[in-house]
């Protein structure tokens, strides 16, 4: 009998769906595989694609689409919201700090350090032992400026659900911009900018079926730390790719199809 395998790290990767494929061929084939920033026709082409996926990741949380940028990862993501916000704010005037918490995924905490390596400070917000954010020390540091707060909405190591619409709140009171690590959240909890007022998000398509790259929401308090902005949109540099971006807009609706499989309950749950 033939060895059956199980995939069981969804959490670290997914296959590409097979809608999600058939979203991206169109891009690289012999009619749409242009360069976006193209005049010509096979730009034109792939630019609509671009757009298109904008339109459905917008749709898909609650943004506008010109909300939406596309990057190649999560930790680029992160580092353009953390490094992005704290650059933009030096360039106002503003405080060159940016607070994190202690379990943030290791793209957001080393943005941070690179905040400090750049000449800016950085603080580490303590949490509960179960994860939960420690309230006094976010006022803590909201009192002492910061540029940005960012604390990810879902934890990748031990699934805490980090009270995100009341910590954007507080930001928001404060002044502070926030930013929230939504690639574990999206598809597992709901999540809408409806919702939840933070500044940036960034999520990853390739959590939920579509190939790797991110997209966190746009706002202009974001500075490109590679500070060329010729392309996709003056907030990252690069050009941008028309498959792998349909196929991100592909998968927006995997997180409905998630919600209604059945699911174990988490560990810490159980009796």
């Amino acid at each position: 009998m033939p060895t059956r395998v199980v995939y069981l790290d969804n959490a670290a990767t997914t296959p590409v769906r097979p809608e999600v494929l058939e979203a991206m061929l169109p891009y690289l084939g012999k009619d749409a595989f242009g360069n976006p920033s193209s005049a010509h026709r096979f730009g034109r082409a792939a630019r609509a694609g671009i757009e298109a996926a904008k339109r459905q990741v917008a749709e898909a949380v609650g943004a506008e689409p010109n909300q939406v940028v596309f990057t190649s990862g999560g930790t680029e993501a992160d580092n353009l919201a953390i490094i992005g916000a704290a650059l933009a704010a030096k360039d106002r005037g503003g405080p060159f700090r940016v607070a994190v918490s202690a379990t943030e995924h290791k793209a957001a905490l080393a943005a941070a350090h690179a905040v400090k390596h750049l000449g800016g400070d950085e603080v580490i917000l303590p949490v509960s032992a179960s994860g939960i954010l420690d309230e006094a020390g976010l006022e803590a540091a909201l009192a002492s400026g910061v540029a940005l707060v960012s604390v990810m909405w879902v934890n990748n190591e031990v699934g805490t659900i980090q009270p995100v619409a009341h910590i954007a709140q507080r930001c928001r009171e404060a002044g502070v911009l926030f930013h929230t690590d939504a690639v574990q959240a999206f598809g597992k909890v709901p999540v809408s900018l409806r919702d939840v007022s933070c500044t940036l998000l960034t999520l990853s398509g390739h959590k939920i079926g579509a190939p790797r790259g991110d997209y966190p929401r746009r706002r202009p308090a974001v500075r490109d730390p590679a500070r060329h902005r010729e392309r996709s949109g003056h907030h990252r540099a690069g050009r941008g790719g028309g498959a792998g971006r349909a196929g991100a807009g592909g998968a927006r609706s995997t997180p409905r199809r998630i919600a209604r499989r059945p699911r174990a309950a988490p560990r810490r749950d159980r009796a």
